[in-house]
């Protein structure tokens, strides 16, 4: 019985470390943008650095996004074994570091790097942009604004 007892505790010690294992945080180090892969170092692994890995998106078929992580970023990867190439980046998450950019649950915010902005409010129904450069709206049959009032340059 005893025997029995402590192939079991090792059993569930084994997938402990399995499961500690799946998922891993790592610091992106190179970025592939024709194939929207990269390869991440991980600190806690002697620095090792994988293969290129795929970036997890939210549409690829139909309607399609493509938002890649840059140099430098923390993330986090599904990797059932390192040493095979197999994973998935599959985002990053926020961190004394780098906090939000919002802190209200009506709001959804878009902050990017040279200071443009989009957020939307949804208590207030209010889209704001904010851009550090030129607009450029494109359109192929026409474009229509309407509203009860319109200002430009006021």
């Amino acid at each position: 019985m005893m025997e029995l007892l402590k192939e079991l505790q090792e059993k569930v010690a084994e997938l402990e470390e399995k499961l500690n294992n799946l998922v891993k945080v790592g610091k992106i180090v190179a970025v592939n943008p024709k194939k929207a892969t990269a390869r991440v170092e991980f600190e806690d692994r002697d620095k090792t650095v994988s293969w290129e890995l795929p970036i997890m998106h939210k549409h690829t078929k139909w309607d399609k996004t493509y938002w890649l992580p840059k140099v430098g970023e923390l993330v986090y990867v599904l990797t059932p074994s390192l040493g095979n190439g197999l994973g998935v980046i599959l985002g990053s998450s926020y961190n004394a570091e780098d906090t939000p950019p919002a802190s209200d649950l009506n709001k959804v915010k878009i902050l990017f790097e040279d200071g443009t902005t989009i957020e939307y409010d949804k208590k207030s129904h209010k889209l704001y942009i904010h851009s550090v450069g030129d607009i450029e709206i494109v359109s192929d049959t026409h474009i229509v604004l309407k509203a009860p009032r319109i200002d430009l340059n006021p």
